[in-house]
């Protein structure tokens, strides 16, 4: 397959890299000046791996490593402010493991983060300090006729909608794309490698020896001890995997097209209402919090009511969540009502003390089958409705203690529940659709 129109489509043109790199060179300058320390551009536009249109700069400004943690992020602030000032922007912070400055300028997003001067082979103090590693690495090991090849992994992931290390997408980062690009040399040698994938996979560029459990792991070359790919989802696994096998199969262009909305088509609607189950979510405010810091919030919070569901014996069939102007937690259940009375089996008989103490228990509601002894008490919740109401009436303390998030609990007091026809209207939102829709009817398995 002839790649060369591809790449011209996502690969910047010269003046469209002209003007990003003076524009980035303007900022460092600025980080320098404003520091009086070193500064890198790192990610893909510090390594020439970036996709056209993809505008963002990463400024990193290096601190010594005796530097007191309170002092480089107080510092380090000022700096970003000072550089932001500079460039005539409006900036804001932002938080990863420590906090730095988001600059809007020129028509740029401009990240200016503090990180700690780190030489290969010592050990990291923040988790930011990675990046001037892996700026360093792949510069010494990609070679120019390779940066092409990786853009087209990077697109090739990014029309499959896998492409990002954000906690919201859990894809393929542009670090991990550069190194299978170095492991099998062009990006058709990636897919032709990939396809045979039978996991647990392990990419080794550097070839270290490694104890990696994980289902996919890419070794960090800068640290052997590090997956690369630990962020990647299981589902993004597979789906990258099964997309390769296609691709080198019947190599097209189509692989390379971003994919819009798509909603669910009015078939595939009433395929879901045929399935006979109960779908019923949550819908609240959104907290005023970055995507990175949310998600995995909102996924251990629908993890845990889950888990509550399946304790009062409404069993989960799919569950997840959606994060657009509001917070949805969405679950499709077995059944949406159960029995008034609920079983509870004892004891065997010959364990007298424990019979005794059952029978004291349920009263008169104590019965032998068998040789166990039995009750039919009543249900505290005979529907899901009813167990959510009983959950959003415990204060936050008690949410927490429940293993609900701190910034989920206080919405999740006030959200309001949808059910069946109610769920089903909450669809008009094109992007809440199109997540059922690639979660229903989008299998990577297919």
């Amino acid at each position: 397959m002839d790649y060369g129109s591809i790449l011209k489509k996502v690969s910047p043109s010269a003046g469209e890299e002209k003007k990003v790199v003076s524009f980035a060179n303007k900022a460092l300058g600025a980080a320098e000046r404003a520091s009086g320390l070193g500064a890198l551009i790192c990610g893909s536009l510090g390594k020439g791996t970036w996709l056209s249109g993809n505008h963002d700069i990463d400024i990193f400004v290096l601190f010594p490593k005796e530097t007191p943690r309170q002092y480089l992020e107080k510092k380090g602030l000022g700096i970003g402010a000072a550089v932001c000032k500079e460039l005539g922007g409006s900036s804001c912070v932002r938080y990863a493991e420590h906090p730095y400055t988001m600059c809007m300028a020129g028509g740029f997003k401009v990240d200016i983060v503090p990180c700690y001067r780190i030489r290969p082979g010592e050990s990291i103090l923040s988790a930011v300090d990675r990046s001037p590693l892996h700026l360093e690495y792949v510069k010494a090991n990609l070679e120019d006729k390779m940066k092409g090849e990786v853009r087209l992994l990077k697109q090739f992931c990014k029309a499959a909608g896998i492409y990002g290390s954000d906690a919201k997408t859990q894809g393929f980062s542009g670090y991990i794309c550069e190194l299978l690009v170095l492991k099998y040399g062009t990006f058709a040698g990636v897919v032709n490698a990939a396809s045979k994938w039978r996991l647990p996979y392990t990419v080794d560029v550097a070839g270290h020896a490694t104890g990696h459990r994980e289902i996919f792991v890419v070794v960090d070359p800068t640290d052997a001890s590090r997956n690369a790919a630990a962020v990647v989802s299981p589902y993004n696994i597979v789906k990258f995997i099964m997309a390769a096998k296609r691709f080198a199969a019947s190599p097209s262009a189509d692989y390379f097209r971003e994919q819009k909305l798509k909603p669910l088509a009015a078939a595939q609607l009433r395929q879901l209402k045929a399935r006979g189950t109960h779908f019923i979510c949550l819908s609240m405010k959104r907290p005023d919090m970055v995507d990175d810091t949310l998600y995995p919030q909102a996924r251990r919070a629908v993890s845990r009511l889950s888990g509550i569901l399946r304790h009062n014996e409404f069993l989960p069939v799919r569950s997840g969540e959606f994060l657009g102007k509001e917070m949805i937690f969405f679950f499709e259940l077995e059944s949406g009502k159960l029995p008034e009375v609920k079983k509870m089996t004892g004891p065997p008989l010959f364990a007298r003390k424990h019979v005794e103490e059952f029978a004291m228990k349920y009263g008169n509601l104590a019965y032998v089958e068998g040789i166990n002894a039995c009750a039919d008490r009543k249900r505290d919740y005979r529907t899901p409705r009813e167990l959510f109401l009983g959950i959003m009436k415990n204060g936050e303390k008690e949410l927490a203690a429940m293993g609900i998030p701190e910034a989920v609990a206080k919405p999740l007091k006030s959200a309001k529940i949808s059910e069946q026809d109610g769920f089903f209207r909450l669809l008009r939102d094109a992007g809440f659709s199109d997540l059922l829709r690639r979660m229903y009817f989008d299998s990577p398995m297919a």
